[in-house]
């Protein structure tokens, strides 16, 4: 699917349980919060197919009911920090 990629959206979870009817309902948390994927081998592939648009990290739950902006501003910048700390 190279030739077809328009985006990567990375996306994070701490536990993942799956329900009787077969559905699977993580809990999601920002990228880097948890141990569940490893966002560097993620992006060393990424790298590795030459891929060269856009990277998006995506945080945990939407921003909850009454919640400031600048919340999921500072979230944001949290991701992002983590993945500079990976080197990208």
């Amino acid at each position: 699917f190279r030739a077809q990629l328009n985006y990567v959206h990375l996306q994070d979870y701490s536990q993942c349980t799956r329900s009787e009817d077969g559905r699977y309902n993580p809990t999601w948390v920002s990228v880097g919060e948890a141990e569940c994927m490893d966002f560097g081998h993620i992006m060393k592939t990424v790298d590795d197919i030459g891929f060269e648009r856009i990277v998006t990290c995506c945080p945990g739950e939407p921003a909850y009911d009454g919640e400031e902006a600048v919340a999921e501003a500072t979230r944001s910048a949290g991701m992002r920090d983590y993945m500079r700390g990976l080197g990208y």
